[in-house]
């Protein structure tokens, strides 16, 4: 138990600039719907473009870890972010001002040209009412902490499942990273209200949060050469 404690300091050691970049990234995108009145979180807002530029540049990262490790299970994240990107500008149909199909429109909540805004992936309607879509939001906080904390946490506990994931070419995230899931949340429950956040759209700073936590995790890699490294077989 020692040594995972000792490990877990000597990685916030290392990637304490990570920590320190995520902090102040939490600040500004928390504070600006507060000084702008929610307007910075509006659609097609500073938040929203800053959400899509990082899962692009996330998807670049995981990009080159595949040319780095040649493990395809990297390619399934860089089509995670790039969906992401695409998803989070409406796949450019605003910039390039492309009407909605009449089909798609009609089952979207926004009448926009993109998944996540179907009915289908929501878990409420137009009024507020709870339906039986499947809440894509939820699915995301569920990659965000399967991936991000409860991966790397096993990992931690069982080495055989540690190396099975390195036999596969599946990176396992560093916790220190992960864990700071954690403190968005504590941030959002602490500040902000039912109603403040609704208002102010304050579900906007956190996903681009979480998306940076997102780009942080693929950094980390590079930084602690983790496609490098052999798992330690245990004694």
């Amino acid at each position: 138990m020692s040594k995972i404690f000792k490990d877990f300091w000597i990685e916030i050691k290392q990637l304490k600039y990570f920590i320190l970049a995520a902090i102040i990234v939490f600040s500004l995108s928390y504070a600006l719907p507060l000084v702008t009145k929610g307007k910075s979180n509006y659609e097609d807002g500073f938040i929203e473009y800053a959400t899509a530029l990082i899962l692009l540049i996330t998807g670049i990262v995981y990009l080159i870890l595949y040319f780095k490790t040649k493990k395809l299970l990297n390619i399934v994240f860089v089509l995670i972010f790039f969906i992401g990107f695409g998803e989070e500008i409406s796949w450019g149909q605003r910039v390039f001002e492309i009407k909605t199909p009449e089909n798609v429109e009609s089952e979207n909540f926004q009448g926009e040209f993109n998944i996540h805004n179907l009915k289908i992936f929501n878990s409420k309607d137009e009024d507020g009412n709870l339906i039986s879509g499947i809440n894509i939001e939820v699915l995301f906080t569920l990659f965000c902490f399967g991936y991000g904390i409860i991966l790397p946490f096993i990992c931690i506990l069982f080495n055989d499942l540690k190396r099975i994931a390195n036999n596969i070419g599946l990176l396992i995230p560093p916790i220190s990273i992960g864990l700071l899931f954690i403190l968005k949340i504590l941030i959002t429950r602490i500040f902000f209200s039912a109603s403040s956040y609704a208002e102010m759209r304050i579900g906007e700073s956190s996903e681009v949060s979480s998306v940076f936590i997102l780009l942080l995790i693929g950094l980390s890699f590079f930084k602690l050469n983790e496609f490098k490294k052999p798992v330690e077989s245990e004694n």
